[in-house]
């Protein structure tokens, strides 16, 4: 039999901010909505993909959308993101 779980101390709360990304967004980013988020490993860049096929990355940090990438031709969305390790964290 399954246990009940514990309340969660943020229950029932609203309005919460949990980061500073969340604060940074409240506009859109696109006329497309969102299809896809990835962050990289130490959350400072985020890989957003939209359903118009666009793809952006953000700063994290400071808010700054620092590429967007449209290609015309593409109407479909990129399904999938993942961040290429740097050359530090394929040393670990």
């Amino acid at each position: 039999m399954l246990e009940k779980s514990a309340d969660s101390p943020l229950k029932g709360r609203r309005n919460l901010q949990f980061s500073h990304f969340s604060r940074r967004y409240r506009t859109k980013l696109s006329d497309s909505d969102t299809f896809h988020l990835r962050f990289n490993s130490d959350a400072g860049l985020a890989a957003v993909s939209f359903f118009d096929g666009s793809l952006q990355i953000i700063s994290t940090m400071l808010g700054d959308r620092l590429y967007q990438i449209k290609d015309d031709e593409m109407n479909m969305p990129v399904t999938s993101l993942t961040w290429k390790p740097s050359r530090d964290e394929s040393m670990d």
